[in-house]
């Protein structure tokens, strides 16, 4: 019916605007308790038209995007970072700006040819692809995932997606108009683009390996000595870099985390790069040499001290390890820190986080006794390794 329904996720049950309840896009009264879904009145221009009615929605950390057929872009939520694309009309408990009612962004394309054909959510990010490709964002840009530009953009912006940077800028953006965009994924600093092409461009944060360019945040870091001196990284991250595949195969599909990243190949393998703390990647240590293993302590050398820390993170793509006969993965997902895939014979595989139960991993332990999870282990401990789901079985 093109109804849009939400629900609060019981964190916030005071009231008060704070956290989800705006993002509910129930008004300021709403209630977060963890209830039923609720209908949300649209409000945008065209939206009370019969024909016009919810094509596809968004979710960010604590705001919504939703398109209409008509191409509109209604938003909810938090804006204290730009991310709702319009001057938000509320304020929070901490004077924080909010918006409980879905309005219309601003800073899109008036022509009727070139309408928002799909919306993409980051956590504080709002992303609108057009029919002619481009891409838009708004919202918090400190780390340049929307790339060049201010640290907030407050209204959708026209995303420059040259690999170049330096390259004279002409009236159209030659990069999505000679490879258009498809698909847009928001992580919590960084941003995959796959194009028509196939090819999945990567903007913002890759301290974690998140941008899968084999790099990690100590290869950015500018040794303590030289900063002193006023020394500078010699050799900075690109606004904008080309992800490879392993055998330049093309993507079909991409899901950003909080701090990793899934491309799925042509080749219906899942590639997965960026943090591993909680098992979200889905590669244990040894499965492969792009598993990358950083000893890095205060003085910047490598030995046993016990300050030393270890890092899990994945700096290149890598294939996540199904078992034998499970067929190719068709469709891919990232939450926070967790990742489900699903292959073409509908099987649905799980890992990473699971202190809220949200891989659906199940209740009984591998005796089939109640109190544990199929693996033994106790249910809040991460899936460090794909484990099967069956959708639907109590």
């Amino acid at each position: 019916t093109g109804t849009l329904y939400s629900w609060g996720c019981g964190t916030f049950p005071e009231g008060g605007m704070d956290g989800a309840i705006p993002a509910l896009g129930l008004g300021p009264d709403a209630e977060d308790r963890g209830g039923d879904p609720q209908v949300v009145s649209l409000q945008g221009q065209g939206a009370g038209d019969e024909d016009v009615h919810v094509v596809y929605v968004a979710g960010g950390a604590y705001h919504s995007p939703v398109l209409l057929s008509s191409g509109e872009i209604l938003t909810f939520g938090a804006g204290q970072l730009g991310q709702l694309a319009r001057q938000p009309r509320y304020t929070d408990r901490s004077n924080l700006p909010v918006d409980p009612y879905p309005a219309p962004v601003q800073g899109l394309p008036q022509s009727s040819d070139d309408k928002v054909v799909r919306v993409g959510g980051g956590f504080y990010n709002t992303f609108a692809i057009c029919q002619s490709g481009e891409l838009y964002c708004a919202g918090e840009n400190q780390n340049q995932q929307c790339g060049n530009g201010p640290a907030n953009l407050t209204q959708m912006t026209l995303v420059d997606l040259r690999l170049d940077q330096n390259e004279e800028v002409t009236s159209t953006n030659e990069a999505t108009a000679k490879d258009p965009v498809v698909e847009v994924a928001g992580g919590y600093c960084h941003t995959l683009v796959r194009t028509l092409a196939g090819k999945v461009l990567t903007l913002g944060c890759g301290d974690d390996g998140q941008r899968g360019d084999g790099r990690l945040e100590i290869d950015d870091d500018v040794d303590d000595e030289e900063e002193e001196e006023g020394g500078s990284n010699n050799n900075p991250r690109p606004v904008v870099s080309n992800l490879d595949l392993p055998g330049q195969k093309r993507a079909v599909a991409v899901a950003a985390g909080a701090n990793h990243s899934i491309v799925l190949g042509e080749d219906g393998v899942a590639y997965a790069f960026g943090a591993n703390d909680l098992g979200q990647c889905g590669i244990t240590s040894g499965d492969v040499a792009s598993d990358v293993n950083v000893h890095n302590n205060a003085d910047g050398n490598d030995d046993d001290d016990e300050d030393e820390e270890e890092s899990t993170a994945i700096a290149l793509p890598t294939p996540v390890l199904l078992p034998k006969g499970t067929g190719k993965v068709v469709q891919v997902s990232a939450g926070y820190a967790h990742t489900t895939l699903r292959t073409e014979e509908g099987r649905n595989f799980v890992f990473g986080q699971n202190s809220n139960g949200q891989l659906g991993i199940g209740e009984k332990d591998k005796n089939n006794n109640e109190g544990g999870r199929s693996d033994g282990k106790d249910l809040d401990e991460p899936v460090v390794e794909p484990m099967e789901i069956v959708v639907g079985r109590l």
